[in-house]
């Protein structure tokens, strides 16, 4: 069992990665302006500046240092320890012929009282219309239901649900148990706001069940769809989504990885555990055959939750078959931007 030394030095975070340099910065990149950032692959990229590892002391005297020790095996490059999102997992698929006649009974009810809620987008139930709004639901109902994004492995196996199948796959797996809430409450969790006049009127005349599924329906809503509905990760959800996006698994079922989490969870700063997760990333391979412009788009969207443009995805993918140890760096420069921190 190796022993992995991830330490911290407030601006100094260079010292951990060397070569890297100002590639760290103290705080991501501010996304303020309201244009798109282009993304650059650091030049220091290439085959002969892999990243070395950055364990090991800080320099003495410097007193800012935050040192995180965990007893860590090597993480396997690649998909690792997914957990299968498909619609068998929560009894079948979310459409009446598939359920039971009990539940067959009760989604007829509930789609009759929440046909008619305001904000919904048409066909709220159904197969999302385009590829960047399946994308962009998919990952905030991970991060909103468990805390954190979905693995490679789960996003694959997502890509052809249904929106009512893939509510279905992630809510017995809740982080939080939506039945005790209220539902102002699930207002806040899903909108992050309070119901409108006439929403709270709905929501009173609808039948409990209907209310019981209240988060398949908000999730469902113009608001939440939209690219320009976005939140703060909180510090849990963004120290989940680092070694999601980094190691490709699941904190809570990867011992060590869980020990990280709670290790980072220690710090006192955001910043810092920005920087102690990419500062310990393991390069992940690269996947089978030839790195296609649909992989370096999905990799940009799970950082920055959007799509690049044609210009940019050929050049990335470009820059990214020539050398796929690029890709690792590629996810090391979108973790810095400020983006990152919301969803």
């Amino acid at each position: 069992m190796a022993c992995a030394v991830l330490v911290i030095a407030g601006v100094g975070v260079g010292v951990l990665l060397g070569h890297l340099g100002s590639f760290l910065d103290e705080r991501p990149r501010d996304a303020s302006s309201g244009a798109d950032p282009a993304i650059a692959i650091p030049a220091a990229a290439d085959p002969e500046a892999q990243p070395k590892d950055s364990g090991g002391e800080a320099p003495a005297g410097d007193e800012s240092q935050v040192a995180v020790t965990v007893d860590a095996e090597p993480v396997d490059a690649g998909p690792r320890d997914a957990e299968p999102v498909d619609a068998s997992s929560t009894g079948g698929a979310g459409n009446e012929a598939s359920l039971d006649g009990a539940e067959a009974a009760v989604r007829s009810v509930v789609i009759d009282a929440m046909k008619d809620f305001p904000g919904l987008v048409p066909d709220p139930l159904g197969a999302y219309p385009a590829r960047d709004e399946a994308l962009r639901v998919q990952f905030r109902m991970f991060i909103d239901f468990l805390d954190r994004p979905p693995t490679r492995a789960e996003l694959r196996n997502a890509a052809d649900l249904t929106h009512e199948e893939l509510w279905r796959s992630l809510r017995w797996r809740s982080a939080t148990d939506l039945s005790v809430l209220l539902p102002s409450d699930i207002f806040r969790k899903f909108l992050d706001r309070e119901p409108t006049s006439d929403e709270a009127e709905f929501v009173s005349q609808a039948p409990y069940e209907a209310i019981e599924q209240l988060s398949l329906w908000l999730t469902a809503t113009r608001q939440y769809r939209s690219s320009a509905y976005r939140r703060d990760r909180d510090l849990r959800q963004l120290a989940k989504s680092l070694i999601v996006d980094f190691h490709d698994a699941i904190p809570s079922v990867v011992d060590h990885l869980n020990a990280l989490e709670d290790a980072v969870l220690a710090l006192p700063d955001l910043a810092d555990v920005t920087r102690v997760l990419v500062a310990s990333a393991p390069a992940q391979a690269a996947p089978e055959g030839e790195i296609t412009e649909r992989d370096v788009a999905d990799e940009v969207f799970r950082f920055l939750q959007r799509l690049p443009d044609e210009t940019e995805l050929a050049r990335l993918t470009q820059e990214v078959r020539e050398h796929p140890a690029r890709l690792h760096w590629l996810r090391m420069t979108l973790a810095r931007e400020e983006l990152y921190w919301r969803y």
